[in-house]
């Protein structure tokens, strides 16, 4: 993986981010900007694009492939200061590749759905944060609530909610105990399934 960065871009206060990260299984390519002072109240703004690219195909437990091309615009909107309050729209379009060995649902969705669609999701979504520092807290709690919901003028309609929990307590010299919650709901609407590739999986690095 690699990045550059360069916070202050032409002395304007904006950030501009390029980075990729890349795998034999996993590839993740974007580009993002965000202008944290995009009004003069404090209204922050962030405008991304990228690439995501999963091709499994050489481990024994692959079920799907996944290519996806999207283009995000947020707004985070400071209420207090440690409370705040995120608005976001984004475009998706995924093609998916299923293996011999996938699933018969995941057949059965192709097979109704297609293999290939367009997402238009709207997000919004609560943050608090208290901690006493960003990067290496000590004390304090990080929380958030984060819903989204695929519009239906796209190929699939579904609607998740999240929401995350950390705790930091101090607990002897430089030894910090952080204790983290993350529970979310997602399901299809208008009368069409979650689609599989949105699910909520188990496992892996950062879960159990």
């Amino acid at each position: 993986n690699a990045s550059i960065s360069q916070q202050n871009i032409f002395g304007s206060g904006n950030a501009l981010i390029a980075a990729i990260n890349t795998s034999s299984v996993n590839r993740t390519i974007s580009l993002s900007f965000s202008e944290p002072y995009y009004t003069v109240d404090g209204v922050s703004r962030l405008l991304e694009i990228y690439q995501r690219n999963t091709d499994p195909g050489s481990l024994s437990v692959s079920q799907y492939g996944s290519s996806t091309a999207g283009a995000a615009v947020g707004f985070g909107i400071p209420i207090t200061e440690t409370d705040s309050v995120n608005l976001g729209f984004r475009y998706e379009h995924t093609n998916i590749t299923l293996f011999a060995n996938s699933p018969p649902q995941y057949i059965a969705y192709v097979l109704e759905f297609g293999n290939i669609t367009n997402n238009y999701v709207l997000s919004g979504g609560w943050s608090r944060d208290t901690r006493d520092d960003i990067l290496y807290p000590s004390r304090g709690r990080l929380q958030s609530l984060l819903g989204e919901v695929a519009l239906p003028f796209g190929n699939v309609e579904y609607y998740k909610v999240n929401y995350l929990q950390q705790a930091f307590w101090p607990v002897y010299g430089d030894f910090v105990l952080m204790l983290r919650g993350d529970i979310g709901y997602a399901d299809g609407y208008g009368g069409t399934p979650l689609p599989f590739f949105k699910a909520f999986y188990a496992g892996g690095v950062g879960s159990v």
